[in-house]
């Protein structure tokens, strides 16, 4: 069975969370799936880090330090899953995270875009999202022109409405996932899971 999802990271000088953050992935309760990691010129020990990690679901490529969204097209690039799905490499997700998305993609196949309810570490301590939490297609398309109702490390897109909108761009160093988000909301619909 080919892999349906992809895990795509950018990791920059991320020694410090890299290891908890990747085998938050690889301990996932879905089992088949690809974890594409690109590595963006780190000069920390990141790159040796992922180095040592035998797993063969999991792919590294290094490139130049180019920024966080050159990284994410890259890996993307090298996807094929049908789902691709984001972390972080300061971030982590439970166990059950990459299962209930794709259940839930799968079940509604006009959703394109899928994120979740997160929680943010403050100061040692995991506090609920601090931003709104809203659910369905109308009320994200409602108060989109307001804030980000998604953590870019909880979503989960399909493959095809990433390419057939033209992908993260290039112009965005910064909030190149909500210029994506805007777009993907033209060719289907959006939602975060509870």
């Amino acid at each position: 069975m080919s892999e349906k999802v992809s895990v795509v990271m950018a990791a920059y000088n991320g020694e410090r969370y890299i290891e908890e953050s990747v085998r938050s992935i690889l301990g996932q309760t879905l089992e088949n799936f690809e974890f594409i990691i690109v590595d963006d010129g780190s000069t920390d020990s990141t790159f040796n880090k992922l180095q040592q990690i035998g797993d063969p679901r999991l792919r590294i490529i290094r490139q130049s330090n180019q920024g966080q969204t050159s990284a994410l097209i890259a890996g993307i690039q090298h996807a094929k899953g049908d789902l691709i799905a984001r972390l972080d490499d300061d971030d982590y997700s439970l166990p059950n995270r990459l299962m209930s998305q794709l259940k839930f993609m799968e079940a509604h196949p006009k959703v394109s875009l899928c994120g979740s309810r997160f929680q943010e570490l403050h100061r040692g301590r995991l506090v609920t999202q601090r931003v709104p939490f809203v659910q369905t297609n109308t009320e994200i398309k409602r108060i989109m022109s307001f804030y980000n109702p998604f953590a870019h490390s909880s979503v989960m897109f399909r493959h095809d409405a990433y390419f057939k909108v033209g992908g993260y761009s290039k112009k965005y160093t910064i909030s190149m996932d909500y210029d994506l988000w805007l777009r993907l909301m033209d060719v289907g619909e959006v939602c975060n899971i509870d």
